[in-house]
C-alpha cells in the first residue's frame, strides 16, 4: 500500500517531533530546568517515537498501526505534562501531542487510552 495514506499522519508526528524537541531544549533553558526534569524526560521519549513512527508510515510498514499506537500513547503523556507549565513552548507542545495522538488514534483504530495494538489494528496490504 502506498504511503500515501498516511501522509496527514506523518505530517502531525513530524510537526510533533520539531515541537517537543523544541520543548526540550526550551526547558533546559528555563531557570529551573530541574524542575521540568519528566517535562524533558517525556519530550524526548515523544520526539523519537513520533520519528519512528513516521518512518514505519513511510514504508508502509505492516507494523505501522502498532507503532501508531503506542506513539498516541506517549505523545498522550507528553500533553498531559506539558499541559501543567504555563509557558508558551510546552503549551505549543501540548497542542502538537494532542493533535499527533488524535492522528495516529485515527490511523491504528486504536480508542483513546485503550492501548490496543494487536494485529487487528494492521492496515491492509
Amino acid at each position: 500500500m502506498s504511503h500515501e495514506r498516511f501522509v496527514t499522519c506523518i505530517e502531525a508526528c513530524n510537526a510533533c517531533a520539531v515541537a517537543c524537541d523544541h520543548c526540550t531544549a526550551a526547558c533546559l533553558r528555563e531557570s529551573d530546568p530541574k524542575a521540568l526534569a519528566r517535562c524533558i524526560a517525556l519530550d524526548v521519549d515523544c520526539a523519537s517515537i513520533c520519528q519512528v513512527a513516521a518512518g514505519y508510515m513511510s514504508r508502509s510498514s505492516e507494523l505501522a498501526a502498532e507503532i501508531c499506537g503506542f506513539c498516541a500513547e506517549v505523545c498522550e503523556a507528553c500533553q498531559a505534562e506539558c499541559e501543567k507549565h504555563d509557558m508558551d513552548h510546552c503549551r505549543e507542545c501540548a497542542e502538537a501531542c494532542k493533535r499527533c495522538a488524535e492522528e495516529c488514534r485515527r490511523m491504528s483504530g486504536a480508542e483513546p487510552g485503550r492501548g490496543d495494538h494487536s494485529a487487528t489494528a494492521r492496515p491492509a496490504h
